[in-house]
């Protein structure tokens, strides 16, 4: 070997080591740079938070003012009219805007109608149109092509608390240094946080009041009215012009103003609702930089999934700013933090399209729920000799509370085999459902086999024979729209953590007659009406299943998850998934000594988003463990709490890789490689 060779290799090397060091530097940068623009975001939504909360206090002292006001100005507008449509030569048109921005499209929308009234300029040529200018906004558009036409502007309206006298001090401003014929008031009409009108009220000068009074117009009905005191009608009409004047500009000046403030309220809820997804997006890609020194992989999603951002704000938002227990407390925040969980409630409701909201129990988790209604129901409606039908891939909490029901009450669990395809045999299912089956536990999603089972089927053929049917949802309400009143299940449990909401907390959702005739399942505080020495009697649904203190921020948290999940769209997230779950099949199948349970997809077979596989020789602790140190790859291994199902397949155990709506093909890929890697490093010791 040539000298030159050996150098050009040691150039080659040094070269690739210099690359490898400017990715690492650049990766700590890249890192650095997103932890400081989610500090920069957090400030902003704390910032836009803050000022929709002191817009909303201001609005409403406005509002009080603005009502209060109505009943000075509507007398003169009864009396003296207003009449946009008066011919006269001296128009001016009196703007009125905010000083501050952030605060929508109000201000360019008062701007836009008051150069339409100059344009107008009506009369023709011999009449003139000027402006009076109340707000910098305004002025500082109007003065860019009208500025020979403003007559005057004044800012700092609202420095101070608005009131009468200010206004009216304002108005004498005016009246005393503008010649006018008709006075034209902009301003925004305030309809509600999220409707504002555009608004022209009309002021004429006396000398006009009085013209039109005697040519018999609108106005003529002034001439029936006597003067008395020795005034000349001249003098009343001039105060009374003037007053009016002061009245409307007062009432105009207050509705622009809760016009602003209600604006500001939905500027700032947009900005801190932006802020928050831009949170969301930004703690995703930093949470995907590095675990053991590699970029981390996500691909435990059907344990549990990750937070976004607005979740953990919602836990935050309610332990800081209205930690208090709920019902029954007349404070403000007992009826706060009652709101709120009552609203998470409905959510949940909407969520999954149930009837109404009593149908949903909160509970600790889905086991709990599925608890609830083995003990309450299942200990009141089996007896000796009846069957519940399960299949041999439910989850422990779907088999182990029956087991327990069973014991007291003489029922038979019966257990439906797999059937082509590693698939739950529907038909056997379909069999099995006798006038003796009273209960059908079956899961929707199967957290190993990823297969999806025709619920409404089930639930039809158990219907027929009388049977109710309870569904584990845990695996795809995440995943997919789950109409109940579709699929016309009786019961549908599902978890919180694996939908992005917090841990601690799960629903049951329950047909509202079955729910009713249903016992407690725990005593205690709040699912009580009366408590006697002696005996007691039950709150109303679904109180009467909520023993003692709830998880209430936790409860508060899963509502906003699922406002996070309503915006992106089950319908897509669905679509990405089933396209995201046949490429990981597809890749994970094509991996030599990869064995991958469930069914292959295909035109009429759909997977979910998870792959339950095992390699040959290497055990499944062993191949997480090595993709978590060595890779950053995040799976799980075990029986994933189904151990009929795994010995049904002749294995103890297995590796599992689950996927969500922010996993990638790029994280498939990497997995892929990683187990690839993997699989040889341990192949090296055979």
């Amino acid at each position: 070997m040539s000298a030159g060779s050996l150098h050009y290799r040691e150039f080659v090397q040094f070269q690739l080591k210099l690359c490898s060091c400017l990715f690492l530097v650049l990766m700590a940068i890249n890192e650095y740079a997103v932890r400081n623009r989610m500090k920069s975001v957090k400030n902003i939504q704390k910032i836009t938070k803050a000022m929709k909360m002191v817009a909303a206090s201001k609005l409403r002292a406005i509002q009080t003012k603005a009502e209060n006001s109505r009943g000075l100005w509507q007398p003169f507008t009864a009396l003296l009219g207003d009449l946009p449509s008066v011919e006269v030569k001296k128009n001016v048109v009196v703007t009125i805007s905010s000083d501050k921005g952030l605060c929508g499209g109000i201000n360019s929308t008062a701007v836009k109608t008051s150069r339409g009234l100059h344009k107008l300029n009506f009369g023709g040529p011999e009449t003139e149109c000027k402006y009076v200018i109340l707000g910098e906004k305004a002025k500082a558009q109007l003065i860019r092509d009208s500025k020979k036409d403003i007559e005057l502007s004044m800012t700092e309206l609202q420095k101070n608390p608005l009131n009468y006298s200010q206004v009216a001090m304002l108005a004498d401003d005016i009246l005393k240094n503008v010649e006018y014929d008709a006075l034209r008031i902009v301003y925004s009409k305030f309809e509600s946080v999220v409707s504002f009108i555009p608004s022209v009220s009309t002021v004429l000068s006396p000398e006009v009041v009085e013209r039109e009074a005697e040519a018999g117009g609108k106005l003529a009905e002034l001439d029936l009215y006597e003067v008395e005191g020795g005034e000349a009608k001249s003098e009343v009409l001039q105060n009374l012009t003037e007053f009016q004047f002061s009245c409307v500009m007062f009432n105009a000046v207050l509705e622009n103003a809760c016009s602003e403030q209600g604006a500001r309220m939905s500027a700032m809820d947009s900005s801190s609702r932006n802020a928050g997804e831009m949170l969301d997006r930004l703690t995703l890609t930093y949470n995907r930089f590095e675990v053991n020194g590699k970029r981390l992989v996500y691909l435990d999603n059907a344990a549990t999934s990750q937070k976004p951002a607005a979740v953990v704000d919602a836990l935050r938002n309610y332990y800081e700013l209205y930690n208090s227990n709920v019902h029954r407390g007349i404070h403000y925040l007992s009826a706060k933090a009652t709101d709120e969980y009552e609203l998470a409630r409905q959510k949940v409701s909407n969520f999954i399209n149930a009837s109404e909201s009593r149908e949903i129990v909160f509970t600790r988790n889905a086991t709990e729920a599925i608890n609830l209604v083995a003990y309450s129901w299942g200990l009141s409606n089996l007896k000796e000799g009846d069957e519940v039908i399960l299949t041999i891939a439910e989850h422990h909490s779907a088999i182990v509370p029956w087991q327990f029901v069973a014991q007291k009450t003489g029922a038979v669990l019966k257990f439906v085999n797999l059937g082509e395809d590693e698939v739950p045999d529907v038909e056997k299912l379909r069999e099995m459902i006798s006038k003796r089956a009273k209960l059908v536990v079956v899961h929707h999603v199967s957290n190993v086999l990823a297969s999806v089972l025709p619920i409404d089927q089930v639930v039809s053929w158990a219907h027929d024979v009388g049977a109710k049917v309870l569904v584990d949802a845990c695996q795809s309400v995440p995943h997919m729209v789950v109409d109940v009143r579709s699929l016309d299940a009786d019961f549908l449990v599902a978890s919180s953590h694996k939908m992005c909401g917090p841990t601690g907390i799960g629903f049951l959702y329950g047909k509202s007659e079955l729910l009713s005739s249903m016992p407690p399942f725990l005593g205690g505080g709040e699912m009580i009406a009366d408590v006697y020495l002696d005996h007691s009697t039950y709150a109303e649904l679904p109180s009467k299943f909520e023993a003692g203190t709830p998880a209430i921020g936790e409860a508060i948290g899963l509502g906003t998850a699922i406002d996070y999940l309503s915006a992106i769209g089950m319908q897509k997230i669905y679509e990405y998934e089933v396209e995201l779950a046949n490429y990981l099949y597809d890749r994970l199948s094509s991996v030599p000594s990869v064995r991958v349970y469930g069914p292959k997809p295909s035109r009429s077979v759909t997977r979910a988003a998870l792959c339950s596989f095992n390699v040959e020789g290497v055990h499944p602790t062993d191949i997480a463990t090595f993709l978590d140190q060595q890779h950053g790859v995040a799976i799980r291994s075990g029986h994933h709490c189904a151990q009929p199902l795994h010995r049904y397949l002749g294995v103890n155990s297995s590796a599992r890789a689950s996927l969500h709506f922010y996993n990638t093909k790029e994280d498939v890929d990497d997995f892929i490689s990683s187990l690839s890697d993997t699989i040889n490093f341990f192949a090296s010791f055979k």
